[in-house]
């Protein structure tokens, strides 16, 4: 006979060219398909010695319908939707358990009676995680499982998975698994947060930056630094006085400022006034500037108006530090361990207001409500 054919799952599956007389017999009345066409099937099953019941003719890459041989090698057809099936059979499997990508149809609505029931047993189910009782008038049927979902997953979730019992009389459905959501993992909480992640980030450099303005101290001036490669800790500090930040950047440009100090940032409830660059080191730690030291590896933060009668500009000034080292913790990579006061390094009760009213462990969870 001039098909080809597998078997797969204990079915024997035909590959019909299209053109071919048997092809063409499915074309007229017939549900079974020609004589010579029944008759090869019950030869090719007795050649292969194939002891299964279930026949798959497949034309043209189509499951064109699917045939049950009885007991007396009489065909009964069950009714199915044409689908795709593999296309590229083999002439012979040694090994029925062998891979393959067919589509599998539904055996419900039919009484095919004790023989079939002992030979047909789709033990393989490999392809998904779920069979199904298709039976008639039974809730066991412990002879046939349905194939249709044996080798068959559902595309709708891309790989999900997801299964249905549609058996007839089956009231128990304990082999049926849903894998909606064990093959893909759902992003959308993961994606929220990196989104909300990023967007409280850009918010807070925005806020930061158009509150910041620049004096930088050029490098002729005693108060400019050495390069800092990657700054690894973020100093604090108060002015001790109710200067403006852009009065205090404002003494270290004057000639009148004779002292080493300086600064990174000096900020206000108001704005920010930056001095050095951050790739520069200032003087203002007090442990020298030895390689180790924090004056070479750290930006200084003065929070200004640490003297003000107003204590809601005091906090407002705090507030807007608080953005300000968020936003540099996070730029550098950084931690709040990595947030350092004047008073750890030196001993020096500083920053002064933040010890003495705010609260340090306050002024912490601030930056990071920010961060």
């Amino acid at each position: 006979m001039d098909m080809k054919y597998k078997v797969k799952n204990n079915e024997l599956i035909l590959y019909l060219d299209y053109n071919s007389e048997f092809a063409k017999s499915f074309d007229k009345d017939s549900e079974t398909g020609s004589t010579d066409l029944k008759e090869n099937i019950l030869k090719l099953r007795n050649k292969i010695n194939f002891k299964g019941n279930v026949v798959k003719v497949v034309v043209g890459g189509a499951l064109i319908t699917t045939l049950l041989v009885g007991a007396n090698n009489s065909f009964q057809k069950v009714d199915n939707n044409a689908s795709q099936i593999d296309s590229n059979p083999i002439t012979f499997v040694e090994n029925p358990s062998e891979n393959f990508d067919g589509t599998t149809k539904n055996l419900g609505g039919f009484n095919i009676g004790d023989n079939v029931n002992s030979e047909v047993d789709d033990t393989t189910n490999s392809g998904a995680g779920s069979t199904t009782n298709t039976g008639v008038g039974s809730t066991t049927n412990p002879g046939v499982e349905s194939p249709t979902n044996t080798e068959t997953e559902s595309t709708t979730n891309s790989g999900a998975g997801s299964t249905t019992n549609t058996g007839v009389g089956s009231t128990t459905n304990t082999e049926t698994e849903s894998t909606t959501n064990t093959e893909v993992e759902n992003p959308t909480n993961t994606e929220t947060e990196a989104k909300e992640e990023i967007d409280t980030r850009a918010a807070l450099n925005k806020e930061v930056s158009d509150m910041t303005n620049q004096k930088l101290l050029g490098p002729s001036s005693i108060k400019y630094g050495y390069q800092m490669e990657t700054p690894k800790y973020i100093v604090v500090h108060n002015t001790a006085n109710n200067a403006s930040a852009a009065g205090e950047v404002n003494y270290l440009h004057s000639s009148e400022n004779t002292s080493y100090t300086s600064f990174h940032f000096a900020v206000d409830e108001k704005e920010i006034w930056q001095a050095l660059p951050t790739t520069v080191t200032g003087w203002h730690a007090g442990d020298g500037g030895a390689e180790d030291s924090h004056n070479a590896n750290a930006i200084g933060v003065e929070i200004a108006r640490s003297t003000s009668d107003d204590l809601a500009t005091r906090d407002q000034a705090i507030e807007n530090a608080a953005k300000l080292v968020a936003s540099l913790l996070m730029e550098y990579d950084l931690g709040i361990e990595d947030i350092v006061t004047h008073k750890d390094v030196t001993g020096k009760h500083c920053p002064h207001d933040i010890f003495d009213r705010y609260g340090y462990e306050n002024f912490e969870a601030l930056i990071e409500s920010h961060m």
